[in-house]
């Protein structure tokens, strides 16, 4: 059985393997694979099982230097290579992996595939609901302007979010209508409802960001509060995505002016 090894004088970790056909193969493991290999709980000496390996190898943290000939999509079984994991760490691992990277749909298939486990919620599910957590600590505190669009206490308030992804978008949220509805306190009859939508495009980044209100200028002016508000946090998940929103004064100009109310 393989086991992971911690560097003496390094940071990191890299794993020791042997195959009939191989030989001895020492892979080594790129940052985030460090990280996943600690969020799932693994410590210098363990075992690690083939179909960890597998899996590390399939989202491009595994590599080699001469010592293995196997690539980041060779998935073919070593001697002796059997499942190892139990269904809830086999699922564990894919959490470890998920809360690390956001791999594409069909890298987290190939994923359970190894795995042998059954397919989570999509990728833009787990998306939409990073975002969702993120904003909501900030529409629930006090400061947050509500007083013309929702009705209620502030903490009654919820977000939702949804992500609208065009069908040529291969890894959401590029390409995407990102929208934002924040509805008041549900147990009135009227509980008010703000919503935003963002507009994102793979080639120009973030085109434009749009409310929707009627009646009154107060209600725009509100939102546009809430905007400024909202739109640190949006930022810091494309940077954390590694998005590319292009530049405000570029996507922000001219003709789209309107898209900001």
């Amino acid at each position: 059985m393989p086991t992971i090894n911690a560097y003496k004088h390094d940071p990191g970790y890299y794993i020791r393997a042997w195959t009939s056909d191989l030989g001895n193969i020492n892979y080594k493991l790129r940052s985030r694979g460090n990280t996943i290999i600690e969020r799932f709980g693994l410590e210098d000496g363990d075992e690690i099982s083939w179909d960890t390996i597998h899996s590390l190898k399939s989202i491009g943290e595994i590599y080699t230097e001469g010592s293995g000939t196997l690539g980041r999509d060779d998935f073919a079984p070593l001697d002796g290579d059997t499942k190892t994991l139990s269904e809830e760490e086999a699922k564990r691992l894919l959490d470890s992996i998920l809360d690390e990277k956001n791999p594409s749909e069909q890298r987290i298939e190939e994923l359970c595939d190894i795995l042998d486990i059954e397919r989570p919620r999509s990728n833009i599910e787990r998306l939409e609901q990073e975002l969702a957590s993120r904003l909501a600590g900030i529409t629930s505190r006090e400061g947050f302007p509500t007083e013309v669009t929702l009705n209620g206490s502030v903490d009654q308030a919820s977000i939702s979010v949804n992500i609208e992804a065009s069908e040529e978008s291969a890894d959401p949220p590029l390409d995407s209508t990102i929208n934002l509805l924040l509805l008041g306190d549900t147990s009135l009859d009227d509980p008010g409802i703000a919503r935003h939508d963002i507009y994102l495009c793979e080639e120009h980044g973030l085109e434009g960001w749009s409310f929707a209100y009627s009646g009154s200028w107060e209600t725009h002016a509100e939102m546009a509060r809430q905007k400024a508000e909202l739109l640190p946090i949006v930022i810091q998940w494309f940077d954390d995505l590694n998005v590319d929103y292009g530049i405000p004064k570029e996507n922000f100009g001219g003709a789209q002016r309107d898209l900001l109310g």
